[in-house]
Parts: C-alpha cells; structure tokens; sequence
C-alpha cells in the first residue's frame, strides 16, 4: 500500500468515526429529551417550589415549562 492511499484511508477511517459518535451522541441525547418529558415532577422539588417568591404566581403552563426545564437542567448537567 502506498503513503498516500493509507493517509486516505486512515483520514477516512477517522472522519466515519467523528460522524458515527455525533449520530449516536444525538440519538441519546434525543431519547433523553423525549424520556424527561415524560417524567412525573417530583412532589418534594414542586413543595419546594410552592415556597419560593415567584412560583406561585405562575401560571400552570408556565410552572410546568419550568418544571420540564428544571429536570432536563438537573439530567443534563454532569
């Protein structure tokens, strides 16, 4: 095998890699959306909530967009 057709092919073999870890790392983190935002709030957090300033006058769609965002914050946040 000559230089440069083994410089193709590990250029090559390196760009299908970088391509499958962001498809797979996408697909994960897709499915991770889709489970968050069907998971129950948890009643401890949404009392803790209640108590502070702000919460309670929200309205229920708007407390449950902070809820959502709260657990994929919490989820995603390594």
């Amino acid at each position: 095998m000559s230089y440069p057709l083994a410089l193709l092919f590990i250029f090559t073999a390196l760009f299908f890699t970088v391509i499958l870890f962001t498809a797979v790392r996408s697909y994960r983190h897709r499915r991770l959306l889709k489970t968050l935002k069907t998971m129950p709030f948890p009643n401890p957090w949404r009392a803790y909530l209640e108590k502070t300033l702000h919460y309670p006058r929200l309205t229920s769609d708007q407390k449950t967009r902070i809820e959502r965002s709260i657990l994929i914050f919490i989820h995603m946040k390594t």
